[in-house]
């Protein structure tokens, strides 16, 4: 099919951002077969094009069988640049060994393009979906120019719907401790999630923007040496996977059969985490983790997560309440912008509720 018309683009269009492109599948051609990269940009280099190549699902390399079955992985590649790949099938494999063609269709950007995603890899891939829609190339000698992709709106952030956040609130305590591996350093694999796009998409939320920005992870995709990301989501644990992860500093979680929490430098910022999920307050939340643009130990994180709250408790505050609330802020160290941002907000609704309290009438005096 002749897709080059519709997934090539010269100049960014107004509200796009122009991205390297590749496709990884299977086809037989005259000069090869197998799995490869059968059609790329001029922009990828011969290192990106190998480092994709070894983390890109061959056959049976999806976690379903089914044909609308998906997978996507997003990580660093060694230029220093992000690559988004979306996976599924498309059709019956040719070589005749069955099952289902996989088909990767990849983007790769530069660190400020991710940025304006919010570093989330669920938004590229929503892009991709709306630039290229179901279309597949499957001719190796389609010619692959860079992709406009449309950037979501500033300050648009996803809505969930009342299943969705329900299940949030239901399962707070896995994306807790899912949170506090990511925190800390740790890579984990999460076994039988049974929404993990929807998981990735929570988790994703609770992490400040400096840590969206560095992070590997993947839903979708069967566990191989080459996939073993700091974020993995797969459908079970086998022999195979013990096998693979045996020796590496990985945690195994099973989402059904949880183990006990661990306690960690992060807990106040979950706890604050967890409570902005159980009020409904998703966009809320993820305005202020994409707020935290540097570096944030977890001291600055409760630092923030407790201005954060004492700026919600200052607005409802008596008079003596808020005089605690702004003596304990009155000499508050302030470490980045972000603090500063928080601060300023609480002390501007320590000024109104002043004035509230001020205007409010006296109480009669008992006889």
């Amino acid at each position: 099919m002749d897709c080059a018309s519709d997934l090539t683009a010269a100049e960014p269009r107004p509200g796009h951002v122009n991205v390297d492109q590749a496709i990884f599948t299977s086809v037989r051609s005259a000069m090869a077969d197998g799995y490869r990269i059968i059609a790329s940009c001029p922009g990828l280099t011969t290192d990106e094009k190998r480092e994709i190549t070894q983390r890109s699902p061959s056959h049976d390399g999806l976690c379903d069988s089914s044909p609308a079955a998906s997978g996507l992985a997003s990580y660093p590649l060694g230029s220093g640049r992000r690559c988004i790949a979306v996976s599924r099938h498309a059709g019956i494999e040719h070589t005749g060994r069955g099952g289902q063609r996989v088909y990767t269709h990849l983007v790769v950007l530069d660190c400020a393009d991710f940025r304006r995603f919010r570093c989330d890899p669920l938004e590229v891939q929503a892009a991709l979906r709306r630039a290229v829609g179901d279309d597949v190339i499957l001719d190796p000698s389609t010619p692959l120019d860079r992709l406009a992709l449309p950037v979501p709106e500033s300050g648009c952030f996803g809505t969930s719907s009342t299943g969705s956040t329900s299940r949030l609130r239901c399962n707070a305590d896995r994306i807790g401790d899912i949170l506090s591996a990511v925190l800390s350093g740790r890579c984990i694999i999460v076994s039988a999630a049974p929404a993990p796009r929807e998981t990735l998409s929570w988790t994703l939320r609770g992490l400040p923007r400096t840590a969206r920005e560095s992070l590997a992870a993947c839903f979708g995709l069967k566990l191989t040496p080459n996939r073993i990301l700091p974020l993995a989501f797969i459908d079970s644990y086998g022999r195979e996977t013990e096998r693979m992860i045996r020796g590496r500093e990985v945690v195994s979680y099973d989402w059904q059969s949880p183990p006990a929490p661990e306690s960690s430098p992060f807990d106040p910022w979950i706890r604050f985490v967890r409570s902005r999920w159980e009020q409904g307050r998703l966009a809320e939340l993820e305005h202020l983790s994409a707020r935290l643009t540097e570096d944030v130990t977890a001291q600055c994180l409760e630092r923030i997560a407790t201005l954060a709250t004492d700026i919600d408790l200052v607005r409802n505050a008596d008079g003596e309440a808020l005089a605690t609330l702004i003596e304990k802020h009155a000499e508050a160290a302030l470490h980045n912008e972000a603090e500063a941002g928080l601060l300023r907000e609480f002390h501007r609704a320590a000024e109104t509720r002043k004035e509230q309290l001020h205007e409010l009438p006296e109480c009669p005096a008992a006889d």
